[in-house]
């Protein structure tokens, strides 16, 4: 999986979907940071923000894949209305 909201934890022998994890918990705002900017990031960060949470991708702690794809994940987070701050990282 690209997202992390992708992805489950166990707790009393049942799924339960990152999303619903961080909403049982209260938690309204996520800070999306990892490998690669154009892929996992970008994917996390996009669904974080179709999960109704307040998304922000902090760009000095990423990595992405290719100079073109990175530019156009940029793109995504500007028209999702995702916060992107610091300058990304492509190799």
């Amino acid at each position: 999986a690209y997202s992390g909201f992708e992805g489950f934890t166990v707790e009393a022998d049942h799924r339960v979907a990152l999303a619903d994890w961080l909403r049982d918990r209260a938690i309204e705002e996520v800070d999306v940071v990892g490998i690669a900017t154009d892929h996992c990031v970008r994917a996390t960060a996009l669904d974080a923000a179709d999960e109704g949470f307040e998304t922000r991708v902090l760009l000095h702690l990423t990595a992405g894949v290719a100079l073109e794809s990175t530019r156009q994940a940029m793109a995504d987070f500007e028209a999702q209305g995702i916060e992107a701050t610091g300058t990304p990282i492509t190799g």
